[in-house]
């Protein structure tokens, strides 16, 4: 759909039947489901283009959810067992946003690891393909619309007064009912910088302190090493976090790691960071395919006057391994030790500007099981926004895009249910 930047007081008389706050995964579906059931909706977005989360989850692979047994799905989340959040993925859940796609044109595949991609892989089309049908569904489209406030209309009008800060100043518009998916504070260049908090906390909703999740591990690696190593990818390791005394804090996690000039990412690094708010250790066997024992008698073979660089490169580990030794001395051990436990000291996690999402947002309390907020009837939330978190492998976009489908349903079904005002004469 085009990305106007129409004012809305371009239009003095402009009312639409529902506005939507937020144009990522959760907003868009929310928008599309109100649009089908021929509402008039009004999609707003602070950013110059929509979807620009959804582009940013997907630059290595839109990765839309995964195709484990919906059991172990919705176990993922925290807080676990949420009614709330359960209610989101039996309503829209991984089938169904599958299917959702396939209609879009852009059927899907399963990886081996179980996630679930479009098989044009990346997000661009499958965003362009979605925002063309929003438009042909009759959705308007705002953009450099900022959130600036939301405050209740009197009796004699209808809904809710929203107004937004624009590149030409102030502007507002009216409406029915409102959704909001505005996001959390992770990649905030993005669009997703918590701003919103003061809006919302003006309605009296109450709000939980946002913390990076899925984010990297800090590591004070030397100039040489960083400027030398980062990028180098880490093939099938195991990690546990532990703290200063050895004891473990999360793990084992294991998968591929890359390294950063800052420290450590990758879909095995995110679920350990969580634990990772002092400084810790990281503890990563480069072979956890053997067993120690095997992995000696390797080690057994090589020439005994051979240089470590020499055996390290004879038994297939990373080129960063030795300069590693050197950047981060292990205390004792032979050679299989470094190998099966090698500790590296972490300083912490990345903050939220590299985040792939954040805990923390509009609490689940203030809303009901439509995702309402309770103390604002006729406004809906969705999404990151709210105070709910999960692992990378498609649960973050899943939850999203079930959320938004609910809200956007329940929007509605409220329109359809509530009388309409009549003005004042």
């Amino acid at each position: 759909m085009p990305n106007s930047s129409v004012n809305p007081g371009d239009e003095p008389n402009l009312r639409l039947d529902c506005l939507v706050v937020g144009a990522g995964p959760a907003g868009l579906m929310a928008a599309e489901q109100l649009a089908k059931a021929g509402h008039s909706v009004g999609l707003f977005d602070a950013r110059p283009n929509f979807g620009r989360k959804l582009l940013l989850a997907g630059r290595s692979g839109l990765n839309l959810t995964h195709s484990e047994p919906l059991a172990d799905f919705k176990a993922r989340y925290t807080p676990n067992k949420s009614a709330t959040l359960n209610a989101c993925l039996e309503a829209f859940g991984p089938g169904d946003l599958r299917a959702f796609s396939h209609d879009l044109g852009e059927p899907t595949m399963v990886g081996s690891s179980g996630r679930i991609f479009p098989k044009s892989w990346y997000a661009t089309g499958f965003l362009r393909t979605w925002l063309k049908r929003l438009d042909s569904l009759g959705v308007r489209a705002f953009t450099r619309h900022r959130l600036a406030a939301i405050e209740k209309q009197p009796p004699s009008s209808e809904g809710w007064l929203l107004k937004f800060d624009t590149p030409s100043g102030p502007q507002h518009t009216q409406s029915r009912a409102v959704v909001l998916a505005l996001g959390g504070a992770s990649w905030p260049r993005v669009g997703s910088a918590g701003e919103w908090v003061a809006v919302t906390g003006a309605l009296g909703c109450q709000h939980h302190p946002f913390e990076p999740s899925n984010c990297g591990l800090i590591c004070a690696w030397s100039p040489y090493f960083k400027d030398r190593f980062a990028g180098e990818h880490w093939k099938g390791v195991a990690l546990r976090l532990l703290g200063q005394d050895g004891a473990q804090l999360a793990g084992p996690s294991t998968g591929d790691v890359t390294m950063t000039q800052l420290g450590l990412e990758s879909g095995a690094v995110y679920p350990l960071s969580t634990h990772a708010d002092q400084a810790c250790l990281l503890e990563i066997d480069f072979r956890p395919q053997l067993s120690r024992g095997e992995l000696s008698k390797q080690i057994a073979k090589l020439r005994p006057r051979a240089s470590l660089a020499k055996k390290a490169a004879t038994l297939k580990l990373p080129a960063s391994f030795v300069p590693l030794l050197k950047d981060a001395p292990q205390a004792s051990g032979d050679l299989a030790d470094w190998i099966k436990s090698f500790r590296l000291p972490i300083a912490g996690r990345t903050g939220l500007e590299r985040a792939i999402s954040s805990r923390g947002g509009l609490a689940l309390e203030e809303l009901d099981e439509t995702l309402q907020i309770k103390r604002a009837p006729g406004i809906w939330a969705a999404g990151e926004m709210l105070t709910w978190d999960a692992p990378t492998g498609g649960y973050l976009l899943q939850a999203c895009f079930s959320q938004g489908y609910v809200a956007g349903r329940a929007a509605s079904q409220w329109l359809i249910e509530q009388p309409r005002n009549t003005p004042a004469t």
